[in-house]
């Protein structure tokens, strides 16, 4: 009877083996813990609002796991990939969205666990903003990225920063420069208007100072670059090297210059229209020509105060100027050849005028140290150094009330446009005096 029972219990241990072999099991917790880390790579925050790459199809300790991913939102619809990835699509409405993504993973021997979900949120579009779907010529349009690194919206507003087209501040829409179409053989040049002048964006190969050939945008006021709207909705042109570029960046960069649209991982401009808030203007100088983007304000131009007559030594002085709707006062900055300006006289710099031979310096204390506010023959002229051997000498204009820097052939002074949208004050040519859009700087006493 003994052995007749033993012979069962080994009978028994030998089926358990048996059915331990062959159907093997699976730990999902590491595999869950591998594919969050995946999820979590692409994701700077639970905020998302471009597109993320998931993968449907991983392999550990010599099995491979498939992903289905689902989630509860028409905001967020996942699209099937050719590969091991598939893509989260996601579109942004008038207000947030939030949303659980979830992972439904399989095993090889058909176990199944849906443990793992995402709950992110797909914030509001800009208000005001549309992205454009059907680009016409007439139209007024805002050029803008979404920088995943910086989890914002940057916008192109005009001018150069090094040799890429300079940016707003994070999410600053209201900043931004006006764009057009203008018809052209099989696309569109694409351009702003100011004081009647069209500046055209072109994309262009050069040779740098290392001898390499670079890619880079440039402003001009003569059209090059033809560009078309592709099907991602990105306007692009294909350069000599035949790859095609569209407007954007990649990393913590915030400029924006050409970018292959085959990088996935850069940061593309798309168009935006900004329907709350169209500026009105003036038609532009050909046909094809829409509203001009900043020659035109929806309010009533501010008045300028008047300044002072003559400057001293020793009294501290606050620059301002305007723009199509409110005063503009300097601060301490530079941006992209142009002093920081503010709309908030609490935010002006307090400026100092010392008499060398020929005129003034000026000066103030930033950061605590003496720093001369200088410009030169430049239309971005402007610039700071603390050495007074570098330091700009001006000359009063008493018609202007207003320093300049004396150059009988292209005196500047501090100067903005009461027809645009800037908050900075550019150094313009006092020549253009004459023209009732340009504000010159005035000095206001400051104690």
């Amino acid at each position: 009877m003994k052995r007749i029972l033993s012979l069962v219990l080994i009978l028994i241990l030998s089926l358990g083996v048996l059915t331990a072999c062959g159907e093997p099991t699976h730990d999902f917790t590491r595999v869950i813990g591998y594919v969050r880390s995946l999820v979590n790579e692409e994701l700077s925050s639970d905020t998302i609002k471009t597109d993320l790459t998931l993968y449907n199809t991983i392999a550990m300790s010599g099995n491979t796991y498939t992903i289905k991913w689902t989630t509860n939102s028409s905001n967020a619809v996942v699209e099937a990939g050719s590969g091991e990835t598939d893509t989260l699509k996601v579109t942004q409405s008038d207000a947030d969205v939030t949303f659980t993504l979830t992972a439904t993973i399989t095993a090889p021997n058909g176990a199944v666990d849906n443990s793992l979900s995402f709950d992110l949120t797909i914030p509001a579009a800009v208000a005001g903003l549309v992205k454009v779907e059907n680009p016409q010529v007439g139209v007024a349009y805002i050029i803008g990225m979404y920088s995943t690194n910086k989890a914002a919206n940057f916008y192109l507003k005009g001018g150069m920063s090094g040799y890429y087209l300079a940016t707003t501040t994070a999410d600053d829409a209201a900043s931004a420069m006006h764009y057009y179409l203008e018809n052209a053989n099989g696309g569109y040049y694409i351009y702003y208007l100011e004081s009647n002048v069209k500046t055209y964006i072109n994309f262009v190969i050069a040779t740098g100072s290392d001898g390499k050939e670079h890619t880079n945008a440039v402003y001009s006021t003569t059209p090059s670059t033809v560009f078309t709207f592709n099907a991602n909705g990105i306007f692009s042109t294909t350069l000599s090297d035949g790859n095609e570029y569209g407007f954007g960046t990649y990393g913590d960069y915030v400029t924006m210059g050409p970018n292959k649209t085959s990088y996935e991982s850069n940061y593309f401009g798309y168009f935006y229209t900004p329907v709350a808030s169209s500026p009105s203007g003036s038609t532009g100088n050909s046909g094809n020509s829409g509203n001009s983007g900043n020659s035109g304000s929806t309010g009533t131009t501010p008045t300028v105060p008047a300044g002072v007559s003559s400057l001293q030594v020793g009294k501290g002085y606050k620059v301002v100027a305007c723009n199509s709707s409110s005063l503009v006062w300097v601060t301490g900055g530079i941006e992209d050849g142009r002093f920081s300006g503010s709309t908030s006289e609490s935010d002006a710099l307090v400026m100092y005028v010392e008499s060398v031979e020929g005129g003034y310096l000026l000066y103030a204390t930033i950061n605590g140290v003496k720093t001369y506010i200088c410009m030169d023959d430049k239309s971005q002229g402007a610039k700071t150094t603390t050495n007074a051997a570098e330091a700009t000498v001006y000359e009063w204009n008493a018609d202007l009330k207003t320093l300049e820097v004396a150059d009988d052939e292209n005196a500047r002074a501090f100067g903005t446009q009461n027809t645009s949208k800037y908050t900075t004050i550019s150094t313009y040519a006092v020549s253009n005096a004459s023209q009732a859009q340009y504000v010159f700087g005035q000095f206001i006493a400051a104690n």
